[in-house]
C-alpha cells in the first residue's frame, strides 16, 4: 500500500521503531498474510520481501539502577512473597514470646 499517516500511535511489531498519530508509516501485506506496519523502509521492505529482519536491541540507559531491567513478579507471585515475609515474622514473634534460649 506504501506511506500513509498513521491514525493512531504504535511500535513496529519486527524492529520495535515507534511511531505517533499523523506520523508517514508504511502499510502493507506480508507474505503470509499478517499487516507489516513500519516507519522503517528498511524493515518494511524486509518484511515485504519475506526476508529477516534485525530483532530491535535494548540499549541500557546507565543513568537507570538495574533495578529498573529486572522482571517484575506477577501479582500472585508477589502475594505469596508478602505470606512467606509474614510466616517467618511470625515464627520470630513465637519464638521471642515463649521465652525459648535458642543457644
Amino acid at each position: 500500500m506504501g506511506k500513509r499517516a498513521s491514525d493512531r500511535a504504535g511500535k513496529c511489531k519486527t524492529c520495535g521503531t515507534a511511531f505517533n498519530q499523523g506520523d508517514q508509516i508504511n502499510l502493507g501485506k506480508k507474505p503470509d498474510g499478517n499487516w507489516a506496519v513500519c516507519p522503517n523502509d528498511e524493515c518494511y521492505n524486509g518484511q515485504i520481501s519475506g526476508q529477516e529482519t534485525i530483532k530491535p536491541t535494548v540499549t541500557p540507559n546507565p543513568k537507570e539502577s538495574l533495578n529498573n531491567f529486572t522482571k517484575k513478579p506477577s501479582k500472585s507471585a508477589d502475594l505469596t512473597q508478602k505470606i512467606i515475609s509474614w510466616e517467618g515474622l511470625l515464627k520470630v514473634y513465637a519464638v521471642v514470646w515463649s521465652g525459648k534460649n535458642l543457644e
